[in-house]
This record gives structure tokens, C-alpha cells and sequence, in this order.
């Protein structure tokens, strides 16, 4: 009975301990009307100011870990709160909430890299790798958490939230909910792997908002990695990739271009539009040779980078040069995409693409060698030496 006490004291004092730390610098996510439309920022209240408006990524540390005893281990943390101010303090161009208003959320799941999942994870080592959480869940409740209490757990499943508070009659709000991560296992690192750890809210008081996103630490404090989950988030999620990143991956690459095999004649809708660059509400041949030439990107591994390269410049090196021509030669009859010589989107490597590469050869989008249109004993030999590698290559089948 006695150790139970002091055990269930000791937890107490680290709660407040944490609360009080992560209280330090009292900033909440801050939440009003632009244009009808419900956006979130930050609001300082030890300088008691808006301090940001627009932000949808928002960072936090959990405090513990708490044994709670049979293996079982949580962190928690109650930050950031959550505010909206009365109708007579918001900034110029904002309007308030409305007053006397019930202001709910959802837990939603979200994509990285073609999966989805309500509850991320990244051990903070090497680059940003977030992957769907394992039996690990994040719980965000209030009292009484029997009654009031959404947790998600990595699956692909909108999570059911609650009414946070209800706005006054001039539209101020301010209340903080309950952030914890439980997990099982022989130690608190077992049960709760040290890194850090994502979910994504819609908040909702009629309008819905865009999708909000929590990293919070959790038995780490490396400041860099956090601020590097932090910018991915922005430019992945937030920012949303770049035209003609497909896959999401901060690349433009010939993965991505690779995604029109198939695809050409396709209606938009059901098509996908962000496929459809020119806005035609088709998917086509134009909208490939697009990608091609002003996103697909290149690096001559000397410092040159940038977008939009060459037909033919399998290597993406903003040249078209023997080693692409060797390239295509190797595939030339077969299945592939852009890195194995097709320049045309038809998945397969053929004279239309040694054309594709004759008419480059020679060329580069560098800035050093300047472009030079190849004589034709240059497409002489392109013809000729595909042709050569093409029938070495039937040879040893």
C-alpha cells in the first residue's frame, strides 16, 4: 500500500514537473476565420500577441516515461492548448469564431510516400523516415477520459474526436487537451521507441479546417532532427511536393515520369489532374513531353542541377551523350521506363525512342557545353551503335 503510494506520488510530481517545463513558454495553437475558412497560427500569452497565422505544423515534447506498472508505459503532455480570441482582439483581415459554438475534431489518417495512416513514427536517426507507428498508440482525451478520449494507432482510419470546448458568446475559447502515447513491453523503450511521433487533426466549428499536424518528441530532445521533421512536414504535407513529384519524395525523377505509362487518353476526372499539366482535363502525350522538358530534373554530379532535361538523357545528367545511346542500346526491344532509354511514355524501348535520342545527341541543357545540334554522321553513328549493342545483346540471350 505504501509503495503504491509513493510510486503513484512520484509519477504525480513528474507529471507536474513535465507540465510545468512544457509550460515555460506558454504558446497555443491559435484558431480563426479568413475568407470564411477556418485556419490556425499560434498565439504567445506571455507576450499576449499573435505570433503566427497560416501555421499548420505544430511541435511539442511529451514528458515521462510513467511505468503504470504490468509493462505498460506512457508519455504525456498537454501542449500545445488550444485558443480562439473574442471578436474584438483578432488581427486585421481575421474574423472570430462564432460565438456560443461547439468546436470539434477528427483524428484523420494522412499519406507519406503512398501510405496511410492516422499515427507516424521516425527514430530521429539519419533523414526524415517516418513510418506508420506499431503498437504504439497516441491518446488525445479530457476529463472524463472514459467519456471523452479519440486514440489513434496507425491504422488507415479517421479517428472520431469530441466537442474540445465551446466558444463564448464573443468567440474566445481556451483549453488543453490530454497528449499521451502509451505502448507495452519489458522496458520503456521497448513499449515507447524514443523518436518522434505524428498525428493529424481537422478541427470543425462549421467550417472544417485543412488537415493540422502534431510531432511531438518523445524521449529525445534533439532539437535539429525535430526542427528537420518539422521542415519535411511543411514541404511535403503543408506546401504539398512540387509539380511533377508524383511519389511525394522531394524528387522529380524519373520515377516519377514513369507514372504516365499507361495513362495516356485518360479523362480528368477519373484521372488523376495532377498528371494533367496543361489543364486539358486529358492525360496525354503533350502533358508527358511537358515533364520532360521543364520538371523532370537532372544533376551532372559537378554542381549543375536544375529542371527540365533532354529526350533521351536516361542518367539525367543534362547531357544526351554515348552513355545514354549504351543505355538505350542495352534495352532497346524490351519493357522499361525513362532510365532505360524510353522518351515517349509508351513502356517499352523502341526506334521511336532511338529517334527521340538521335535528334539530342550531342546536346546538354548545361550551361557548360553549350548545346550543339549534331552533324548527321553523329546520327549515323546513334543509329548504327544502338543497333550493334541491340544485336550483341540478342547474341548472348
Amino acid at each position: 500500500m505504501r509503495m503504491s503510494l509513493i510510486k503513484s506520488l512520484t509519477m504525480l510530481c513528474a507529471v507536474v514537473a513535465a507540465t510545468t517545463t512544457a509550460r515555460a513558454e506558454h504558446i497555443d495553437l491559435l484558431m480563426l476565420l479568413k475568407d470564411g475558412e477556418l485556419v490556425t497560427g499560434t498565439f504567445d500569452f506571455d507576450l499576449d500577441a499573435v505570433t503566427s497565422t497560416g501555421q499548420r505544423v505544430y511541435d511539442g515534447e511529451f514528458g515521462g516515461p510513467f511505468n503504470l506498472g504490468g509493462g505498460v508505459y506512457q508519455y504525456t503532455t498537454d501542449v500545445p492548448g488550444f485558443n480562439a480570441l473574442s471578436s474584438a482582439n483578432v488581427p486585421a483581415g481575421f474574423s472570430a469564431l462564432p460565438g456560443n459554438s461547439d468546436v470539434t475534431f477528427d483524428i484523420v489518417p494522412f499519406d507519406i510516400d503512398g501510405t496511410s495512416a492516422n499515427l507516424w513514427y521516425w527514430d530521429g536517426v539519419g533523414a526524415v523516415d517516418f513510418a506508420p507507428a506499431a503498437s504504439v498508440t497516441w491518446a488525445v482525451s479530457k476529463v472524463p477520459s472514459f467519456a471523452f478520449k479519440a486514440t489513434a494507432a496507425g491504422s488507415n482510419a479517421t479517428v472520431p474526436g469530441f466537442t474540445i470546448d465551446t466558444t463564448s458568446p464573443d468567440g474566445f475559447l481556451h483549453k488543453h487537451l490530454d497528449f499521451t502515447l502509451e505502448g507495452t513491453g519489458a522496458t520503456a523503450e521497448d513499449a515507447i521507441p524514443s523518436g518522434f511521433y505524428a498525428l493529424a487533426m481537422e478541427f470543425s466549428v462549421n467550417p472544417t479546417s485543412d488537415p493540422i499536424y502534431f510531432i511531438h518528441g518523445a524521449g529525445t530532445h534533439t532539437e535539429p532532427q525535430h526542427e528537420a521533421a518539422i521542415e519535411y512536414f511543411e514541404t511535403n504535407l503543408v506546401s504539398g511536393p512540387a509539380p511533377g513529384d508524383f511519389d511525394a519524395d522531394g524528387d522529380v525523377d524519373d520515377v516519377d515520369i514513369d507514372q504516365y505509362i499507361g495513362l495516356f487518353g485518360t479523362a480528368v476526372p477519373p484521372g488523376d489532374e495532377k498528371f494533367d499539366l496543361d489543364g486539358n482535363n486529358l492525360i496525354e502525350l503533350a502533358d508527358y513531353n511537358q515533364h520532360a522538358q521543364t520538371l523532370l530534373g537532372y544533376d551532372n554530379g559537378g554542381g549543375q542541377s536544375g529542371q527540365g532535361t533532354l529526350f533521351g538523357d536516361s542518367n539525367r545528367d543534362g547531357s544526351v551523350t554515348l552513355v545514354d545511346l549504351n543505355t538505350l542500346g542495352m534495352n532497346f526491344g524490351q519493357a522499361g521506363g525513362w532510365s532505360q532509354g524510353d522518351s515517349n511514355g509508351s513502356g517499352d524501348i523502341t526506334l521511336v525512342d532511338l529517334n527521340a535520342l538521335g535528334m539530342s545527341f550531342g546536346q546538354s541543357v548545361l550551361a557548360s557545353p553549350s548545346p550543339s545540334v549534331p552533324e548527321p554522321n553523329a546520327l549515323a553513328l546513334v543509329a548504327g551503335g544502338a543497333l550493334a549493342l541491340w544485336r550483341r545483346r540478342e547474341r548472348r540471350n
